[in-house]
């Protein structure tokens, strides 16, 4: 699912800047949950997934020892940026996107998508 959704945002245009990072975040969010579901922590029984705002948290505490400590903060502040930017584009629509954070947001996931340690 990370991969798809990322695939999906990189093959949008500078027309589709909303469209772009709710697709990025989104990636980040299924590939955060399988990071965390891989090191044996499971989301909560009733809607199978965390929250939106646990996760940052989560990455922090519980990837440290398969990511390191430098990597599972770079990833917990990815998650968080990307969030932030999916937000300003989905809930505000009298808010401008600054595609240059779309892109950063971009970037900064490339490296996390489908790469399980």
């Amino acid at each position: 699912m990370a991969i798809e959704s990322y695939e999906a945002a990189s093959m949008l245009t500078v027309e589709r800047w909303r469209a772009m990072a709710n697709r990025i975040y989104y990636a980040l969010f299924a590939e955060v949950h399988s990071r965390l579901i891989a090191a044996g922590v499971r989301p909560r029984r009733l809607f199978g997934t965390w929250s939106h705002e646990a996760l940052p948290g989560l990455v922090r505490r519980h990837l440290v020892k398969t990511l390191g400590l430098e990597d599972a903060h770079e990833l917990s502040q990815t998650d968080r940026f990307a969030r932030q930017v999916r937000e300003i584009a989905d809930y505000r629509p009298g808010m401008m996107v600054d595609a240059n954070s779309v892109l950063s947001a971009r970037t900064r996931a490339h490296g996390w998508i489908g790469e399980l340690p």
